[in-house]
């Protein structure tokens, strides 16, 4: 028998997201898009059948079969990624140059984007390219978003019921 690591990256555009099917099934995440439900059958194989091979997916909304056939001591196991602690914030952005600010600066930067590395990779670059690298400078005009974070916002807000949809233009008027 031969172990294999097969890794599924973004899932999440392989599924329709809660707006593309509320008429038909009342709002059930993780149902696959026309086309792709054949995962839905990978997944549940690799799931229950016994192997030494390992499935890795990456993505922002569950699928079913994966909630199914979760759990602590299942094959099927779950890591809810968390952002990244301030000193890894700072060693990535040391390697893409010099950056400087007060550890509130920092810790303020990195909380603002929840630690996400693909956010703060993209943030930095702005920082350097139109802040000389000053935190603090780039902190003061308070500006949320910058380069393809808008992108990925417009995908995440895509997904979203019209009642989650409304939740959160409430909490954005009411901020």
């Amino acid at each position: 028998m031969h172990r294999c690591l097969l890794v599924l990256d973004n899932a999440e555009t392989i599924l329709r997201g809660y707006n593309l099917i509320k008429e038909s099934c009342n709002y059930c995440p993780g149902q696959y898009r026309e086309g792709y439900e054949g995962y839905g059958e990978l997944l549940k194989r690799v799931g229950e059948a016994p192997h030494q091979s390992c499935l890795v997916l990456t993505s922002r909304e569950k699928p079913k079969e994966i909630r199914l056939l979760e759990g602590a001591t299942l094959p099927v196991r779950v890591l809810q990624l968390k952002g990244l602690l301030i000193t890894e914030v700072q060693e990535m952005f040391k390697a893409k140059g010099s950056f400087f600010g007060s550890p509130d600066d920092w810790s303020r930067l990195s909380n603002y984007y929840g630690g996400n590395p693909l956010e703060l990779n993209l943030v930095s670059t702005t920082i350097q390219k139109l802040f000389d690298g000053d935190i603090y400078e780039f902190l003061k005009l308070n500006t949320a978003v910058f380069g393809n974070i808008q992108n990925l916002i417009e995908q995440q807000l895509e997904r979203l019921s019209d009642a989650e949809k409304e939740i959160l233009k409430w909490l954005a008027i009411n901020r």
